[in-house]
């Protein structure tokens, strides 16, 4: 089994043409990998189990096999102390859904148990105060987890079915909140924006999936980025950190429009006491708004790389603070906090915003 996993790796790191996709999928291929899913001790560790009564000879050859998948490409950039049957199956499961939906397909091909199984191995970071050691369990697992579900997750296949419960979509919600808190952004980014993908997929068009998605947790981190990313955009950053800064904000942004389109309940929770970013008795619209009045003064005194992507940023916090204002309550309190009173400079960002799009799709005509 462990063989023809790391097999079927090789096939598609070498060839993933529609053929192989269909060749792996219609014989097998994920029944296997689905029970591959629940042994996560090292293989060598397995094949010492006494019930197995593998050969010493037999053992040997298993180790040389270990020696070769650990020299892989598929994992020769990670320090990997412990390669179970679950990791390599992990890895073929994500070469298997990344390049189909690349390839256009968005159907639900994956066996029943499997989006609930990779959950299961999400739940355990939750509880982790820090980045986890190469020992206990490792961070590399947790990502490959979320590159299968955001994958999945787009065009709407991984609702599909009963696999994401309410307390499964808590699983989902937690992951963001608690890798920001492990405060080692530059080494976690990819699965702090794996983790933002992955959410704005499932609450596109689901207005159901945001209220069970909604925690004061993920949205005061979503709120703690925004602050932060919006005053990176003046620091002088190296090139990957400013990109890194940037999708952070791009994305906690998206997501938070989400919620804040089809959630009531999110817009409620928004402006109440339950979501704090600090010890302050701001509530998170009071810091929204805050970061809103702030960058629309440094705009004018921004450079122009600042000034770009500044007002591609403030354009989606304005949708943001438009999509609060849906209700009475929270419109009348933005509008007080606004210039004058008035929602002027907000209609103006949105309109500098929608003629920055315009501009640019008349460049393709």
């Amino acid at each position: 089994m462990r063989l023809s996993a790391y097999m079927a790796l090789c096939f598609l790191l070498d060839d993933s043409t529609p053929q192989t996709m269909l060749h792996l999928l219609n014989n097998g291929a994920t029944v296997m990998l689905k029970n591959m899913l629940h042994q996560s001790k090292d293989i060598l560790a397995i094949a010492k189990e006494k019930g197995l009564n593998m050969s010493k000879a037999a053992q040997g050859q298993l180790r040389d096999l270990r020696l070769i998948i650990e020299k892989s490409p598929a994992f020769v950039a990670q320090s990997l102390i412990s390669i179970s049957p679950q990791l390599l199956s992990l890895k073929v499961l994500e070469q298997i859904v990344t390049k189909y939906r690349h390839q256009g397909n968005f159907d639900a091909f994956l066996p029943q148990g499997v989006v609930y199984k990779i959950i299961e191995i999400v739940k355990p970071f939750l509880s982790l105060e820090k980045c986890p050691s190469q020992k206990v369990i490792h961070s590399h697992t947790l990502e490959i987890c979320l590159s299968i579900l955001e994958s999945y997750a787009i065009g709407g296949s991984i609702l599909m079915g009963d696999e994401i419960s309410k307390e499964n979509l808590s699983t989902v919600a937690g992951v963001f909140p608690t890798v920001q808190n492990w405060a080692q952004e530059k080494d976690l980014g990819p699965i702090l924006l794996l983790s933002l993908r992955l959410n704005i997929n499932i609450t596109n068009n689901h207005a159901d999936i945001c209220d069970n998605l909604l925690h004061p947790r993920l949205l005061s981190a979503l709120i703690l980025v925004i602050e932060s990313k919006f005053r990176q955009l003046s620091d002088n950053l190296e090139e990957s950190s400013r990109l890194l800064s940037m999708d952070l904000l791009v994305l906690s942004l998206g997501l938070l429009l989400n919620l804040a389109e089809l959630s009531p309940c999110a817009r409620e929770m928004v402006q109440s006491s339950q979501v704090k970013v600090s010890e302050s008795s701001e509530t998170g619209l009071d810091r929204l708004l805050n970061t809103f009045l702030e960058r629309l003064e440094r705009s004018k005194d921004a450079d122009s790389l600042e000034k770009t992507e500044a007002n591609v940023a403030l354009g989606y916090l304005s949708l943001v603070l438009g999509e609060l204002c849906i209700d009475n309550h929270i419109r009348y309190r933005v509008r007080s906090k606004l210039p004058n009173a008035s929602f002027v400079s907000l209609l103006d960002v949105l309109e500098e915003r929608l003629e920055l799009v315009t501009n640019r799709l008349r460049t393709y005509m």
